[in-house]
């Protein structure tokens, strides 16, 4: 795997987009102050590939004060080159992440995705064929872990090791194979105790077949005697059908007679309203000439009341208009009524209204007369406020210029004390001066202090006066605000008298016209000049009502004769049914008479086979009971047989069933044996399959290759004088009888020029030498294998534990073995180390986070 280009997102100190391009970068130094986000570059590589990184949290790799991140890495992977785009959300409590693989086409990045982020991380890792702790474990020394490797465990380093050298297809193996030997220990326990099942079960066998001899005997002889009763029962059940028959026969008999009886009573009921019927149409068709002459009366009435009705239709149209026209007059009246009232009202209204304003105006004159001494009295008021105002400004003037007199008094007096002492000095500048200076002095701050005094006492004096002025204008103007409370109320009521006033000189030049139009209203009234064309028409219409000559007393007559001979319709309708059916109802009747001979004949023939039938069918109860009791026999001969053949079909199938479990048990002792023999082959392949087999073969035979890279790295680091040894063996502390007196182990032994020493009695430059060589002998050996394809170095810290001499041994160190790797990146913060390298990737933190900058 080699990292061309990434990309960060939000990710720790990177705020916001930082790009880091590795694309033909062979060796570069990675500098940056402590803190400034080197390492974060790695957290971001190894977080892009397996989700990994130093943070406890994904959550803690956002970037603060941000609630989303993303890594987007692109590396080449032989010769095909892959992009992984891993990002992570954080909104309230809700955590979402996202895995993305894509592959190069030459064109444009591919998705390789899985249906989901397990199944891509999958497939990241397939590709790789390494997990994140193998990685930081031989090519990633990440700082702070640089001795994580030999201050693992004994067992723990050895497992590393045996991912490293691709071991872990031979735990697969391993547990595949234990699988495979539980399964056949499995097989071989459940065939054991099938085995025994079919023995024991083959134990029943001479019983079964004894038990299948004597259900034979018995059977034979059951069924023997069933044929016998059975055949009796048949005879028994073929006489009682017959009487069944003949019993259904008499029952469709009595059914048939009972249905002859109701046919003959309802013919007989037919046959008496027919005879009524013919009585009633023989009496109508007697009365037929009265019938028809009141029919004829009826309608020559009829005639006359059509006509009566064609008036009244006439006479209703022209009164339903008249009644129209007659509205409107009268509306048209009313309407002119309510408008001369009401202008009989306005003008009633006007007159009381010009009443009222002749005698309410001497009262306006005397409001008028009050306001004006109260618009004095308020100017009056308003030139006293400014006299106070002016009087109080005056008297504030005067206190301050007191006060300020107070001060430059006591100033004074201070300086005239300061004169007195025997050593006087200039209260200005501070020299020392002359008696008579001084006297002079104090007598200039005498008079200016007298002069102050006599100010202040004319000013105090003033601010009495102003005081007692100020106090006289305070009654005054009380006195003229509780005579000006009367003016609001006085202004309103000189309004409302002028508004009183206008209004009556409007009502004045409106009363005229008003009275006018009150004469105009009243003689159109007197004259009835309203409605005029209606009033017309409706004279009309009552001159072509007279002429039209309808009478309501004659038509109210006709109606009356009408209800009278109304009768007459419904008896000439009878007469004429009666005439028309008259000798149909006889023919019926006839019909009628001739089938209630034949239903009775019938009735008589169906009665005499009833009793027939009544007489044969008295011995049905016996041969009833005698087949019921005949069944009972059969029913229990045939539950003894049934039961029989039961037993039989057991014995049978049982007698069948060991046949077959005998041929069944040769097969399961062969099947036992052939599983014997595979459990013991798949035991020995678990153990070859083991830590102590091919594992630990495979191991050994790779710990002189890691001891002869490393040492030939510690040989030019440390001129020869530090070695490193793998033991992957030592003898047990205490060993129990019959075991083995060594254990397998993964121990590092240093030696220097002092011997053998534990891995923490070394300085820590001499510790991480160590530490640094047997890693690049595990990156080294790791790429050299076909399980991972490594070609990436990252070392992230050490260089601070070395001396100057140890440092430039570390960078040749780093040089000679640049050749074996397409990309290293080596990390460090100190200044002199950054020139040693091709390449220098600079890292500064900002106020807006973390960049880079490649040099």
């Amino acid at each position: 795997m080699i990292p061309v280009r990434l990309r960060l997102h939000n990710f720790m100190c990177y705020r916001g987009d930082a790009t880091l391009d590795l694309s033909g970068i062979q060796l570069a130094c990675l500098s940056g102050e402590n803190g400034h986000g080197k390492s974060a570059l790695l957290d971001a590589l190894t977080y892009a590939l397996w989700g990994e990184a130093r943070a406890r949290r994904e959550e803690d790799l956002i970037t603060l004060g941000m609630d989303e991140m993303e890594v987007e890495l692109e590396f080449l992977l032989g010769s095909e080159r892959y992009r992984v785009i891993r990002k992570r959300s954080k909104r309230g409590r809700t955590r979402q992440s996202a895995l993305e693989l894509q592959l190069w086409d030459g064109e444009r990045f591919q998705a390789q995705t899985g249906t989901s982020a397990r199944e891509t991380q999958a497939r990241i890792s397939a590709l790789l064929r390494m997990s994140y702790d193998t990685f930081i474990n031989s090519a990633f020394l990440l700082q702070g872990r640089a001795d994580e490797f030999a201050r693992k465990p004994a067992g723990e380093r050895k497992q590393i090791l045996g991912e490293i050298l691709g071991l872990s297809a031979y735990d697969e193996y391993e547990q595949k194979t234990r699988e495979r030997v539980k399964q056949l220990e499995e097989e071989t326990l459940r065939l054991n105790a099938e085995i025994m099942a079919i023995q024991q079960e083959l134990k029943e066998k001479p019983q079964r077949e004894a038990e299948l001899a004597r259900c034979e005997r018995e059977f034979a002889q059951v069924d023997v005697k069933l044929r016998d009763a059975e055949a009796t029962l048949q005879r028994l059940r073929d006489e009682k059908r017959e009487l069944d028959l003949k019993a259904r026969q008499a029952s469709e008999l009595e059914l048939r007679m009972l249905s002859a009886r109701r046919e003959l009573q309802q013919l007989d009921s037919d046959a008496a309203a027919k005879r009524a019927t013919i009585a009633t149409y023989t009496t109508r068709v007697n009365d037929g000439a009265r019938i028809s002459d009141g029919f004829a009366q009826l309608q020559q009435m009829r005639q006359r009341n059509d006509a009566l009705n064609e008036l009244l239709k006439q006479s209703l149209k022209l009164t339903s208009e008249q009644s129209q026209l007659e509205h409107v007059v009268r509306e048209q009246r009313q309407l002119l009524d309510f408008q001369l009232r009401q202008a009989e009202e306005q003008v009633g209204q006007l007159e009381a209204q010009i009443a009222d304003a002749d005698a309410r105006a001497p009262e306006l004159e005397n409001v008028r007369q009050r306001l004006s001494a109260l618009n004095a009295k308020e100017e009056e008021r308003d030139q006293l406020r400014e006299t106070r105002e002016s009087l109080t400004t005056e008297a504030t003037e005067l206190r301050v210029a007191n006060q300020q007199l107070l001060t430059h008094m006591k100033g004074l007096e201070e300086k005239i004390a300061l004169l007195q002492s025997a050593a006087a000095a200039c209260p200005l500048c501070g020299q020392p001066i002359s008696a008579d200076e001084a006297a002079r002095l104090r007598e200039q701050y005498t008079r200016e202090g007298k002069q102050s005094r006599e100010q202040y006492d004319t000013n105090v004096e003033r601010m009495n006066q102003r005081t007692h002025q100020t106090e006289g204008i305070k009654r005054a103007l009380t006195k003229l605000e509780q005579d000006l409370r009367a003016k609001p109320a006085t202004q309103g009521h000189e309004a409302r008298l002028t508004d009183l006033m206008q209004r009556a000189e409007v009502a004045q030049a409106d009363y005229a016209q008003r009275q006018a139009d009150v004469e105009v209203m009243r003689a159109t009234l007197e004259q009835k000049q309203y409605a005029v064309e209606q009033q017309k028409r409706l004279e009309k219409i009552n001159t072509r009502l007279g002429a039209l000559g309808y009478k309501p007393d004659e038509h109210e007559t006709i109606r009356e004769q009408l209800a009278e001979l109304s009768l007459f319709e419904q008896e000439h309708s009878q007469l004429q049914v009666a005439r028309e059916r008259l000798d149909a109802e006889r023919e019926v009747l006839r019909h009628l008479d001739a089938n209630s001979a034949r239903v009775r004949q019938l009735l008589a023939t169906d009665e005499s086979q009833w009793l027939a039938l009544k007489g044969e069918l008295a011995r049905l109860d016996d041969v009833t009971r005698s087949a019921q009791q005949q069944q009972a026999v059969v029913n229990d001969l045939q539950g003894r047989q049934a039961a029989l053949n039961r037993q039989l079909g057991a014995a049978r199938q049982f007698v069948e069933h060991a046949k077959q479990m005998e041929v069944t048990l040769v097969a399961r002792q062969k099947q036992l044996k052939e599983n014997q023999s595979e459990r013991a082959l798949f035991e020995e392949l678990r153990v070859a399959f083991g830590k102590k087999g091919v594992q630990a073969m495979l191991i050994e035979a790779a710990i002189p290759e890691i001891e002869q890279e490393a040492n030939a790295l510690l040989n030019q680091m440390t001129d020869g004088r530090m070695q490193v040894r793998f033991e992957t063996q030592r003898e047990k502390v205490t060993a129990k009888q019959g075991e083995s007196a060594t254990i397998e182990t993964l121990d590092i032994v240093i030696s220097d020029d002092l011997g053998p020493r534990n891995y923490e009695m070394f300085s820590g430059g001499e510790a991480f030498r160590v530490n640094f060589a047997v890693r690049i002998a595990l990156s080294k050996l790791l790429a050299r294998r076909a399980g991972a394809r490594l070609q990436t170095l990252v070392i992230d810290e050490g260089f601070g534990t070395q001396d100057a001499h140890g440092r430039e041994r570390l960078v040749e160190a780093i040089n000679a073995v640049r050749d074996q790797f397409e990309c290293i990146l080596v990390i460090t913060h100190i200044e002199e180390l950054k020139d040693m390298f091709p390449v220098r990737i600079d890292v500064v933190k900002t106020g807006s986070g973390s960049s880079i900058f490649v040099n």
